[in-house]
């Protein structure tokens, strides 16, 4: 991870202090010259409060500026997407932390309707969030939704289609009881 993108992770808090020494180990071996990011690196005893105090002297040095809180948003949208989709990052916590993104920083647009592709095609996490929290334990639907996450994974970082539609078009949604098979009732 590089140093901007760091930043962004640290703004929406997807990064905690204790990985700053990690992404100035690697800006460092990716040619960064910086004597803060050099002390961060190697920060021992490790103290949170300092690592953040080199890190934000590092960025200033590099003349790296906060992104604006859409940018970081995205950014952090794809790295959570990167990071399910290699799988060091199991599909539910993807969900929920982009159901927290979309809720914590971008709910006030989302429901103004003033957000746009492709922050807008987040909202669609805040669904599967739910759905997936109320049919965990339910063996037909939870493999649909996981499949949904997926999608709009790949969707996320612009390596697959939109998901047209929750789950499949053999399931329809039934006033009280939520997602369930079609039925054949005329």
């Amino acid at each position: 991870m590089d140093v901007p993108e760091a930043l962004a992770l640290l703004l929406l808090g997807l990064l905690t202090p204790e990985g700053l020494p990690a992404v100035a180990m690697e800006a460092l071996d990716a040619g960064a010259d910086d004597p803060s990011l050099a002390q961060l690196a190697g920060l021992t005893p490790f103290d949170p409060r300092e690592a953040r105090d080199l890190f934000q002297q590092a960025v200033a040095m590099m003349r790296i500026s906060e992104p604006p809180i859409r940018d970081a948003a995205l950014i952090g949208a794809r790295w959570i997407a990167r990071e399910a989709l290699g799988e060091r990052r199991a599909l539910s916590l993807a969900c929920h932390q982009l159901w927290k993104l979309v809720v914590d920083w971008l709910w006030d647009d989302f429901c103004d309707d003033r957000l746009t592709p492709p922050l807008a095609d987040l909202a669609f996490f805040v669904q599967l969030h739910d759905d997936l929290e109320l049919y965990q334990d339910d063996p037909v639907l939870r493999p649909r939704i996981e499949r949904d996450i997926r999608s709009e994974l790949e969707y996320v970082l612009g390596d697959g289609p939109k998901a047209a539609h929750p789950w499949s078009a053999d399931l329809e949604y039934r006033t009280g009881h939520g997602w369930a098979p079609k039925t054949n009732a005329s």
